[in-house]
């Protein structure tokens, strides 16, 4: 799979020369991008028993934080006057993603073929360590002999990824102008791969960035987002539909089966992105999400995936905040 990505990428940026070339074009420009990512997590404990929400059992679970750095640099390839294919670029995205349990270089490329779709490719690998002082753990994986996740050796075990997406996005103001006209809409698919390197082995369970519960293989990610535009420091209002989950059962170990692996992850969101400026804008999401619910209670110490799937469980997942800073 890392060789058909590498020719896409490869097909992509040939393409872009070859038209930049024809059209006598300049160099690209280039901009850096900082982002930081906060998320709030309430306590909400899991109740048994088929499809049904589960209220909220406590004031804090968890606190995840993330940092990045992008430079992006953008390559105009216009293909005609035409205003569908008028401004469409190719983008090399070279960046760094630290949190505090973890570390991970990425490359990334967007290329924009028409107005209203973006095709990205990339990767990124990473490693972790544990944060003892809160119990966390950047990359482990499960040991069936002492049913706990034991943490690999930082920069001896990394995690890859690598990834294709598609983003469809509609703007009613491209249709009828003005500036309170602009309902967005932003759909995308991403297919994902998701393994590790010097750890772990064929279905077997592991962590990384305190999340638990993955396998090596396939996945999908999807989301929607609708939203009203304005011009204001609330720039935009809207809700977001996620969904994601693995294609193939048998990435998880046979004896996890009754656990349901392929469950379909659900997350709807009310967002709001405040845009101070050109270059500094706050986004903040309120998530609803589901999870597995399963037939018996499951004791505190215990892993979900002993136990078996009997419905969905509806819970507020989060408080999510993400700045961006253009350079």
């Amino acid at each position: 799979m890392r060789k058909i990505i590498l020719v896409l990428c490869t097909f992509f940026v040939s393409v872009t020369l070859a038209s930049a070339q024809d059209n006598r074009l300049g160099p690209g420009t280039g901009n850096f991008v900082i982002g930081v990512d906060a998320a709030y997590y309430p306590k909400t404990d899991k109740v048994a028993g088929d499809t049904h929400f589960a209220p909220l059992t406590g004031a804090y679970s968890a606190f995840e934080l993330r940092g990045t750095g992008t430079y992006n640099y953008v390559i105009p390839v216009p293909f005609s006057n035409h205003p569908l294919l008028r401004g469409n670029t190719l983008t090399l995205s070279p960046g760094l993603e630290l949190t505090p349990v973890s570390i991970a270089p990425k490359f990334d490329v967007a290329f924009s073929p028409i107005a209203f779709l973006v095709f990205y490719a990339g990767g990124r690998i990473g490693t972790g360590w544990d944060l003892a002082p809160m119990g966390v753990k950047g990359l482990a994986v499960f040991d069936e002999s002492t049913k706990e996740y034991e943490s690999v050796v930082p920069f001896a075990s990394y995690v890859h990824q690598w990834y294709l997406e598609g983003l469809f996005q509609f703007d009613l103001g491209a249709v009828v102008p003005g500036e309170w006209n602009h309902v967005v809409t932003q759909a995308r698919y991403k297919f994902l791969y998701e393994g590790l390197w010097n750890a772990g082995g064929p279905q077997e369970f592991w962590r990384w960035q305190g999340t638990a519960e993955k396998a090596s293989g396939w996945q999908y990610q999807a989301s929607v987002v609708v939203g009203y535009q304005m011009p204001l420091l609330l720039q935009l209002v809207g809700v977001q539909f996620e969904f994601e989950g693995y294609f193939d059962r048998h990435d998880f170990p046979d004896w996890a089966q009754q656990w349901e692996p392929a469950f379909m992850k659900v997350g709807i969101s009310p967002v709001m992105n405040l845009q101070f400026n050109e270059k500094h804008s706050l986004m903040v999401q309120f998530r609803f999400r589901s999870r597995r619910s399963l037939s018996t209670e499951v004791p505190p110490d215990a892993h979900d995936f002993f136990y078996e799937y009997a419905g969905r469980e509806w819970f507020f997942d989060r408080i999510g905040l993400s700045y961006t800073c253009k350079l």
